[in-house]
């Protein structure tokens, strides 16, 4: 066993509950991570884009001491703040995505006998843990090499826009096939009990 697989075993052994076992652990690959966050990188960068040639000019005239001209419209000063919020806001969003890439691509996945588990560590432990009960649906999207994605929750959330699907997803699993067998004996265990009662 790799110095990497023993990271990973011991990082969910810490999340174990007494006599809790794991049926699978791995650890996610970096490009699938990397594609899964792109979309929302690639979001960010058009408020940025919009924004950027009025932001440069505003910095460009502060920067030799000009500042905002005299007698400016309350409308253009309006511009300046808006073009600004815009422009930064999308700064933070790619930020906050490939900081989120980062944490995926450390994270250690985990199917026990109780549970679905992610433990991801960058600022701070984050453990987000997933009863049998929740699991609602097991996909999976599965390369030629037998690596993929495997979704364990799918909910419709109805908001202002319309439906939005919200899924929980195991992202670049090396062996999609087994995990997702893993994942729906777990949740098959809970009917099974509940039928015996």
């Amino acid at each position: 066993m790799t110095m990497q697989a023993l990271n990973i075993i011991d990082m969910i052994k810490l999340e174990l509950q007494p006599g809790e076992t794991i049926r699978w652990a791995g650890k996610p690959k970096f490009g699938p991570v990397l594609r899964w966050g792109l979309g929302p990188i690639m979001i960010s960068f058009i408020p940025i884009g919009i924004t950027s040639r009025e932001v440069f000019q505003l910095l460009e005239r502060i920067s030799i001491g000009k500042g905002p001209r005299v007698g400016e419209s309350y409308n253009e000063i309006v511009t300046h703040v808006v073009a600004c919020f815009f422009f930064f806001f999308g700064c933070y969003s790619i930020a906050t995505a490939i900081l989120k890439i980062i944490e995926m691509s450390q994270a250690a996945y985990a199917v026990t006998d109780r549970r679905v588990l992610i433990v991801s560590h960058l600022f701070h432990k984050r453990v987000r843990a997933f009863a049998p009960t929740s699991i609602n649906t097991v996909e999976i999207l599965q390369k030629s090499d037998g690596s993929g994605t495997v979704t364990f929750r799918r909910d419709v959330v109805s908001g202002d826009d319309g439906h939005v699907v919200v899924k929980l997803d195991l992202v670049g699993v090396d062996d999609v096939a087994n995990v997702a067998r893993e994942i729906e004996r777990l949740r098959l265990s809970v009917q099974q009990s509940s039928s015996l009662r």
